[in-house]
Formats: structure tokens, sequence, C-alpha cells
């Protein structure tokens, strides 16, 4: 059979003494409505000066907006690698903005990783903290400062009962 992969939660106590080797990662499939949101995003990281790891598998170029992008499929155990490594992960919607949550936000949530999305409904979740969650919306710039303010900032701790919403 397969191996079982076991995500571990770390609370902010640990996780602030774990290095990260990223500030923010992208790991998806590629969509030109993907790439479209994440043009302007990664505009503002690069402002930022952030160390950004993008794997987008199926890009044609090995470039965006400066960045190196790597294109190969990755284990499911080097992909949640990537996520752990990385200060923030970008969660970006696919088809459209109401289309539902990807595994992304949980995956994010459980391995103590901020995110950063275009996923506005996600202000009126539950499990929404602006200390864990950049929303950034279509057409508005996106301010660099901000990002990194996000991203050093300190994150309040996942509050465990959100990952029991639903099951009752």
């Amino acid at each position: 059979f397969g191996s079982v992969l076991i995500i571990s939660y770390h609370p902010p106590f640990v996780q602030r003494f774990l290095k990260k080797k990223y500030d923010v990662c992208f790991l998806a499939a590629y969509s030109l409505d993907r790439e479209k949101s994440l043009r302007p995003l990664l505009s503002a990281l690069k402002k930022a000066n952030l160390n950004v790891k993008i794997l987008l598998v199926d890009y044609p170029y090995s470039e965006l907006e400066d960045f190196k992008v790597d294109r190969e499929i990755v284990s499911y155990e080097n992909y949640l690698r990537l996520m752990s490594e990385s200060r923030a992960v970008i969660d970006l919607w696919r088809l459209a903005p109401g289309e539902g949550y990807s595994f992304r936000i949980s995956e994010a949530l459980t391995l103590n990783s901020k995110i950063i999305t275009n996923r506005t409904c996600i202000l009126n979740e539950p499990f929404y903290d602006a200390s864990r969650m950049f929303v950034f919306s279509e057409g508005n710039e996106i301010n660099p400062d901000a990002i990194k303010h996000f991203l050093i900032s300190p994150m309040k701790p996942v509050d465990k009962s959100i990952f029991s919403l639903g099951t009752n």
C-alpha cells in the first residue's frame, strides 16, 4: 500500500524556532485566470523584496514577473514540505470567485502557515483571522509594505475547533 504522511500542528511558540526557507510560495497547476491574478501579486512581492517559491505545473515559461518558476509535478509529501517551509501560501480561485476553497486553506492552517488569497468570501468564515490571512481584491493595487507587515506580524494560534467544523 502507499506510505502514510502525518501532518503535525506546531503551536506558534514552536513555529518561531522552525526555520522558514521562503517568505511566500505558490504551488498549483497553471491556468490563464490564475496567471492574471498572480501577476499583480508577484509584482508587489517583488517590490517588497521577498523570497518567493513558485511551482506552477504546465506553465510554458521558466520565469514569471522575474521569479523563477519550477514546472514539474512533485509528490504530495514534497508539496507539503514546500508549504511548511514558507511563511505564507498563495491560494487563488481558478474558475470563479465563489467556487469553494482549495485544500491549500486547510493545509496552511494545519501547517501553521499564513495565507494570501483573492477569495474575498473567506472574510465571512468562522476560521478567518487577519493575522493569518491576507485578502486582496482583483483590480485593486496590492501594497508591498502591507504584505511585508503581514508576513512579519505574529499570528494568533489556530483554534483547533475549526478542524471539526461541519463534522457533527
